[in-house]
C-alpha cells in the first residue's frame, strides 16, 4: 500500500494515506487500518517528547551563556573571573643559618625574630644553633625582615657582634624555602666590656653552664665598663610596631593598602594595641667561698756559743796538767827521780772548745688555707613576663 510522508517529519517517522484512498475506506475500516493508526499515534508521541527535550536544552544553554559585552566596557577583574577554583598562594619555610666562626657545640644558641614590612612580629623570638640551618616557621607571600636579637656565647665568655641592620627578605608565595644566612663578627673575651661579659654570663647561666657563667662574671669584674655596650651582643626582641593608619601590612607582612576594617584610634571597636609591661623573672644563685693556699717557710733562730775554757797547772818541768792530776804528777816524778825538775808551778786557762753559731728551728714550714672571697648569694634575671602571658 502506497503512503505519503508528513511534511516536516523525520524520514520513516509518520506515514499517511493518500486523500482519495482514505475517503474510500472511511465507511468500513479494516483491522489493518486500525493497527496502522495506532502505530502513527505512538510515533507522534515520541516525536513530541524529543521536541520538548530539545527546547529545554536550548533554554539551559541560553541561561549559562555569558552576556554580550558592549564595546568600551571595562573588563572584569581577575578576582571576578576566578571566583571559583582559584589557586591559593603557598606558604614557604623560613630557614636561617647564623654563621659564627669559632662557635662550637658548647656555645649557647643565637636568637632571632622575624617581622613584617610594617614592623609587626610574625615569628616570635626563636633560638637557633650557630652554624646550622634551622627552620623558624612558615610565612605567606610578602616582604619581611630578620632581626638577630642575641648572639651565641662561647664557654670562654666570648660572643659575637650583632648586625647593625635587620636582613630584609621576600617570600614568593610559590612554596620555595626562604633560606637566609647571617654572618656575625666574633668579639674576643679580652676585648669585651664589663656589660658585654655580664650579658654573656647571663646567657651561659640560662643555658645551664654555671661554671662558665661564673668565670665570665669574674672576667667582668676587671673589664672596662661602657654602659649600653651590651646591646652589641643582645637587643630587645620586641621591634617597635608602626603607628596605626600607616598602611602597614597585615600579620603575614605581605603589604598592601590600608585595612578596610580598621578604625581611628580611640574607637571602642578597635582598642589600642596591647603594650607589654615586662616583669623580671629572677632566681638565686649561690656562690661558695673561695680559698687560696699560702705557704709559710720554716723559721730559724741563730744561737751563739762562746768558747769554753778550763784551768790548768803548768809545772816547772813544762807539764800542763789538770788540777786534779798535779799531785799524781809529783808522786810519779819522785819515784822516777825527776822531782828536782818539778820545783814549782803556775796556773793558767786553756780553750777546750772554740766559740760557734748554731741555727735553731723555731717553727716548721706549713701551708695555710686563706679565705679569698666569702660565700654569697646572687639574684640573676632569667627572663621577663607580661600580664598577657608573653615571655622573653
Amino acid at each position: 500500500m502506497e503512503t505519503e510522508k508528513l511534511e516536516g517529519a523525520k524520514d520513516g517517522a509518520v506515514e499517511v494515506e493518500p486523500e482519495g484512498r482514505q475517503d474510500a475506506q472511511e465507511e468500513a475500516p479494516s483491522a489493518e487500518d486500525s493497527a496502522r493508526k495506532r502505530k502513527i499515534a505512538i510515533v507522534a508521541a515520541a516525536a513530541a517528547v524529543v521536541l520538548v527535550a530539545a527546547v529545554g536544552i536550548g533554554v539551559a544553554v541560553g541561561m549559562n551563556r555569558p552576556a554580550p559585552v558592549e564595546a568600551g566596557a571595562p573588563a572584569a577583574s581577575q578576582a571576578q573571573v576566578r571566583q571559583t577554583g582559584e589557586e591559593k598562594a603557598e606558604e614557604s619555610a623560613v630557614v636561617v643559618t647564623v654563621k659564627a666562626e669559632g662557635a662550637d657545640a658548647g656555645a649557647t644558641k643565637a636568637k632571632v625574630v622575624a617581622t613584617g614590612a610594617g614592623g609587626e612580629v610574625v615569628v616570635p623570638e626563636t633560638e637557633v644553633a650557630a652554624n646550622e640551618a634551622s627552620g623558624i616557621g612558615r610565612l605567606s607571600k610578602g616582604r619581611y625582615e630578620l632581626h638577630v636579637t642575641a648572639a651565641p656565647v662561647c664557654e670562654d665568655g666570648s660572643s659575637y657582634k650583632l648586625p647593625e641592620k635587620p636582613l630584609a627578605f621576600d617570600v614568593d608565595g610559590k612554596g620555595a624555602d626562604a633560606r637566609l644566612d647571617v654572618k656575625l663578627e666574633r668579639i674576643a673575651a679580652e676585648d669585651m666590656t664589663k656589660e658585654q661579659l655580664e650579658a654573656s654570663a647571663a646567657a651561659l647561666e640560662e643555658s645551664g653552664k654555671p661554671e662558665a657563667s661564673e668565670a665570665a662574671r669574674a672576667k667582668a669584674e676587671s673589664a672596662e665598663s661602657v654602659p649600653g655596650s651590651d646591646s652589641a651582643v643582645k637587643r630587645d626582641p620586641e621591634p617597635t610596631l608602626p603607628p596605626s593608619g600607616d598602611g602597614g601590612s597585615g600579620s603575614n607582612g605581605s603589604g598592601g593598602g590600608s585595612d578596610s576594617g580598621s578604625t581611628a584610634p580611640g574607637n571602642p571597636s578597635n582598642p589600642p594595641a596591647h603594650e607589654h609591661s615586662w616583669t623580671p623573672v629572677t632566681k638565686t644563685v649561690h656562690h661558695d667561698a673561695v680559698y687560696s693556699t699560702v705557704h709559710h717557710d720554716a723559721v730559724y733562730d741563730m744561737v751563739h756559743h762562746d768558747a769554753v775554757k778550763e784551768g790548768r797547772i803548768v809545772c816547772s818541768c813544762g807539764a800542763i796538767l789538770e788540777p786534779a792530776n798535779y799531785e799524781f804528777h809529783l808522786n810519779s816524778s819522785l819515784e822516777n827521780g825527776t822531782i828536782d825538775n818539778c820545783g814549782g808551778y803556775y796556773t793558767t786557762s786553756v780553750i777546750v772548745q772554740e766559740a760557734y753559731d748554731e741555727q735553731v728551728l723555731v717553727s716548721a714550714a706549713y701551708d695555710e688555707q686563706v679565705l679569698a672571697t666569702a660565700a654569697w648569694d646572687e639574684t640573676v634575671t632569667t627572663g621577663y613576663t607580661c600580664s598577657c602571658g608573653a615571655t622573653k
